[in-house]
């Protein structure tokens, strides 16, 4: 089934969440444009998000680093498991902040998947032999710790958790 119209498509959370996950802010009444951009040449996922503030987010949240963006969408409503997406990124830089009136403002909050925070902190120098599913596995298990279910998971449903 082709897309035809961005309406088939469902954000069921995008949600601003600290990174122990003690806070969280639902922004999917306030946003008014989400960009997500993967590319083989580049390591991992990034995007931004445009946000309307009549609230005073941007005030209450330092964005320091410690912030994440949570984005689920899935396809089908109906059927969730037919096609879903679901990604935790971090945020890493508010800009073009503008005051639209007293009350409001709108800025860009960039943001770039948690595997590349991992991969600017941490180098692999090992050499392998098998297969290229074998050598991811075996970087994500035993070098960055994530569960091996969590890895079964994403192969699984064939997109990334």
């Amino acid at each position: 089934m082709s897309v035809l119209q961005s309406t088939q498509f469902e954000i069921k959370k995008l949600a601003i969440t600290s990174t122990d996950g003690s806070q969280g802010y639902d922004v999917r009444a306030i946003f008014e444009e989400l960009n997500l951009f993967d590319s083989m040449l580049m390591p991992c996922m990034s995007g931004n998000i445009v946000i309307r503030d009549a609230i005073g987010l941007a005030s209450s949240i330092n964005f320091d680093g410690s912030e994440c963006l949570e984005v689920d969408i899935v396809k089908d409503s109906d059927n969730p498991d037919m096609m879903f997406f679901r990604k935790r990124y971090v945020i890493y830089k508010l800009t073009d902040r503008k005051e639209l009136n007293q009350k409001s403002e709108i800025y860009t909050l960039h943001f770039v998947s948690e595997e590349f925070i991992l991969s600017e902190q941490k180098k692999i120098r090992q050499s392998y032999t098998g297969t290229h599913f074998d050598m991811v596995v075996n970087i994500l298990k035993d070098h960055l710790q994530v569960p091996y279910e969590t890895i079964l998971d994403g192969t699984k449903s064939g997109v990334a958790n």
